[in-house]
């Protein structure tokens, strides 16, 4: 059985992922749903969640205070974090060293799969995390500078019509895990893309900062 906790002090994204999930896993799952941080960092110390589903804006305190507290008693909990607000630098930092992944609100059913999908492979497997090791100062794997353009794609919704997108972008770094981009599409933390002219087939975005009207950096995983 995977447990998996939510907390938003919205109770229509509490009840949303509580309706959803289920739907989208097909082994036995259990759900806490939660409105606060202080329970949420009570629970937590109390019982393992694979997966935890994290609001940063909270009402009695900041989700990556959450986060850290979480980090300290379950390190083996993936913490996904949520938000409809843009990161400031700080927090960002916290969210790459900690979080398993970073969702925008509003979010849809495919990126929630997609990504939920991942967070309980990677808590199943054996072994010192990416987080971990991300949270003692040092990557899982080192990027070096590479310069160079890629075709990717990418499945996007225009006016409830899905459509795939077939980019292109400018590689900044990269390692056997995963590289930095610049690009001029918007792309959205928890996108999945698919790489052409790579072994790495797909990977997933950790984040993105837009450094001008036109221009974007993101963080890709490979998966």
């Amino acid at each position: 059985m995977k447990r998996i906790m939510i907390v938003d002090d919205d109770s229509l994204i509490r009840w949303g992922l509580s309706k959803q999930i289920p739907e989208l896993c097909d082994f036995p799952i259990e759900i806490k749903s939660i409105d606060n941080g202080t329970d949420a960092a009570h629970e937590i110390s109390s019982n393992f969640y694979d997966v935890c589903f994290l609001d940063v804006n909270l009402p009695d305190t900041n989700g990556i205070k959450v986060m850290q507290k979480i980090k300290e008693v379950s390190p083996k909990t993936e913490v996904i974090i949520m938000t409809a607000e843009e990161l400031d630098d700080e927090c960002k930092i916290k969210v790459e060293e900690m979080a398993y992944q970073f969702i925008s609100k509003p979010f849809d059913l495919y990126q929630v799969k997609f990504i939920l999908k991942h967070a309980l492979e990677r808590n199943g497997s054996s072994g010192v995390s990416m987080n971990m090791e991300k949270r003692r100062g040092k990557r899982r794997h080192e990027r070096r500078p590479f310069r160079g353009t890629f075709d990717y794609s990418i499945k996007a919704s225009e006016l409830e019509e899905a459509k795939i997108l077939n980019l292109k972008g400018n590689m900044v770094d990269i390692s056997d895990g995963g590289m930095g981009v610049m690009t001029d599409y918007s792309l959205h933390a928890g996108q999945m893309i698919e790489i052409e002219g790579m072994d790495q087939k797909a990977g997933i975005v950790k984040w993105i900062s837009m450094i001008d009207s036109n221009a974007f950096r993101a963080g890709i995983e490979f998966v």
